[in-house]
């Protein structure tokens, strides 16, 4: 039995020119907390049980600082154990090996089943799959190759010939050790830059190999295996869902949907938008569909979600979803379950929420959108604000907390404009300003409405208005960059009394 761990909670605060703080102390099982996997997910728990506690106001949960060492130590020493326990009460793999297929997320592993990974020649291990393979699975920092623990190494950053070497000695690892199940995750296909298609030939070899399991993305170019079917991965939603569907459940019943989970509570049709949720919750067309309300959980769950709008009949359904992004992926997740289960619940929401069972409108800032067919709403949706890739850039090394606090500083000195205080395509030059830029008007209201792009912006154009030097000695010569933007959402704006305005006010920029 695991013992109880202090964690303290810190608010620094300035009294009388002094700095001063007030802190709140509680006690945690990290076995009982041994259960959520990353460290990630033990912080946001934790966060959970200070809010909940009532000792800090809400303003004040956001800038608090935890001082939990010692309780993450302990935590990950139980992790292991835990989840040796929970292995050890399964008949089988978590994993499902006899499909032959690598899960998008692999979270734990039976005995004898390996993790195998694209690394580097220095082992460095500090992002995706390498990241996970160090933190649950037994890599090495420093080491690039090779079995290590539960997950085996391949170097796939540098160069193809190097790859392909790497990839025939674990084929022929693999060969010799028939015990073992071995999972290949995307290999090459993350940040070395390599796609599916260059990637998937290295690992043909592997189609006989009945211990080894491949990504769908590799299997779909190198040919299914004859005994084989594709295998719909449905464990991301669970445990996207662990944490997020009771809150879910309870602001549909309310009316008003609050936070951020559509992905993983209305799932839509994979390849109407392009974010990182957007793909990786996509269903993969009406048999993944049909197998998601099928599942004895999640079809469930999604009937009592459909019957919780059907609560609110006399709503605008814009009001209930928040954005009219999420109304149209809602609409699309809908006609997604109704063509594979007609006759359901799903065909009642349609009825309900959606004239003609297509959207007829959708209104970002002053712009408002009509549509006459569906095929002009899909068409429309594909290329809304999820097509461009600013919540992956903003949140990659945590770049969206570091150019807040430059901003707050007073000197921008890192290189981030382009996806923190987005233009038009038009108004610059380079990749960058063509990547980031946004291509229609209509997209900065889009944009503007997104619960979190929207908020940072306004979070970030706030802070500028907050700290007294100019804007020209916060960008430099990015200054035109800045000013380009705010006249932009400015333009989007109802409310006179926007930070954008406020601002161009400020620097003498409106005419």
């Amino acid at each position: 039995m695991s013992k109880e761990v202090k964690i303290s909670v810190i608010k620094f605060e300035m009294v009388n020119g002094k700095k001063t703080y007030k802190s709140f102390t509680f006690k945690l099982n990290p076995k009982e907390m041994a259960k959520f996997k990353t460290e990630a997910t033990v912080k946001k728990k934790v966060a959970e049980y200070v809010a909940k506690s009532g000792v800090y106001k809400p303003s004040e949960l956001q800038n608090l600082k935890y001082d939990m060492k010692e309780f993450l130590e302990e935590w990950k020493k139980m992790v292991p154990v835990v989840e040796a326990e929970e292995l050890a009460k399964l008949d089988k793999s978590p994993n499902n090996p006899e499909t032959r297929v690598t899960p998008h997320l692999i979270s734990r592993l039976a005995a004898g089943e390996i993790f195998v990974f694209g690394s580097n020649a220095m082992g460095y291990h500090d992002g995706g799959a390498a990241k996970t393979a160090l933190e649950k699975f037994g890599a090495i920092r420093g080491q690039g190759h090779g079995l290590q623990g539960k997950s085996y190494a391949i170097d796939s950053m540098s160069g193809m010939e190097a790859l392909k070497k790497d990839v025939d000695e674990f084929i022929e690892f693999a060969k010799n050790h028939p015990d073992k199940t071995f999972f290949v995750t995307l290999i090459g296909c993350g940040i070395a830059g390599y796609s599916p298609e260059e990637m998937a030939p290295l690992f043909e070899r592997c189609y006989d190999l009945e211990n080894v399991c491949l990504p769908s993305e590799f299997w779909d170019i190198i040919g299914w295996p004859k005994v084989q079917q594709p295998h719909y991965d449905l464990l991301r939603f669970l445990d996207a869902q662990e944490f997020a569907y009771t809150q879910a459940l309870r602001e549909l019943k309310e009316g008003r949907k609050q936070s951020h989970w559509i992905w993983y509570i209305f799932p839509q049709q994979k390849g109407l938008g392009h974010s990182h949720n957007a793909n990786y919750y996509g269903l993969d067309g009406e048999g993944e569909a049909r197998a998601y309300i099928e599942h004895e959980i999640l079809g469930e769950r999604l009937r009592e979600c459909c019957k919780a709008l059907l609560l609110h009949k006399g709503k605008d359904i814009e009001y209930i979803m928040g954005s009219g992004v999420d109304v149209m992926k809602l609409n699309t997740s809908m006609n997604l379950f109704n063509r594979v289960s007609p006759n359901d619940v799903f065909e009642e929401v349609l009825d309900v929420s959606f004239k003609n069972k297509i959207m007829t409108k959708v209104t970002f800032g002053r712009e408002t959108i009509p549509f006459d067919t569906k095929e002009e709403w899909e068409d429309f949706w594909r290329n809304l604000i999820s097509d461009y890739p600013f919540l992956h850039a903003q949140d990659y090394w945590n770049t969206y907390n570091t150019a807040l606090q430059k901003i707050k500083n007073g000197k921008k000195e890192t290189d981030w404009m382009w996806f923190i205080f987005p233009q038009m395509a038009i108004s610059g030059k380079g990749f960058k300003s063509e990547y980031y830029g946004l291509g229609r008007i209509i997209d900065a209201g889009a944009y503007l409405s997104h619960p979190i792009l929207g908020a940072r912006l306004i979070e970030c154009t706030e802070a500028i208005l907050s700290q007294p030097n100019p804007a020209y000695k916060v960008f430099g010569n990015e200054l035109m960059h800045f000013r380009s933007c705010m006249l932009l959402f400015n333009a989007q704006c109802n409310n006179k009394d926007n930070p954008f305005r406020r601002v161009l006010i400020r620097g003498h920029w409106l005419f």
